[in-house]
């Protein structure tokens, strides 16, 4: 992703072949970060708790969810990085792999 800096308080994805703006997202005071630090931990002891089987159901409906929308997010890695859309779609299929692997040996690794 290419971003700019457009003032202090956005960061702005910018299309590098076009130079159009993408989205723009709030950059948040470390109030906020923190906020979310603990969102996440929380976030982090549910996963855990889910235990192997429910971890690997979710990566699997994850992976569910990349596929079935993977030319949306294809668009989205070429107009953010100027990836070539094969490129982008081999990212996804790498990434369905990988997540795929994970489901299936965590237990055993």
């Amino acid at each position: 992703m290419t971003a700019a800096h457009t003032d202090t308080t956005t960061l702005t994805a910018v299309d590098p072949a076009t130079g159009d703006t993408i989205a723009e997202w709030p950059v948040h005071t470390a109030t906020d970060v923190a906020a979310r630090v603990d969102r996440a931990r929380l976030a982090a002891s549910a996963w855990r708790d889910l235990g192997f089987e429910g971890r690997k159901k979710a990566l699997l409906r994850w992976n569910s969810y990349l596929v079935n929308n993977a030319e949306e997010l294809c668009e989205l890695i070429h107009r953010e990085n100027g990836k070539t859309l094969d490129d982008a779609y081999l990212e996804i299929v790498l990434t369905v792999e990988h997540t795929d692997w994970a489901a299936k040996n965590a237990r055993k690794v």
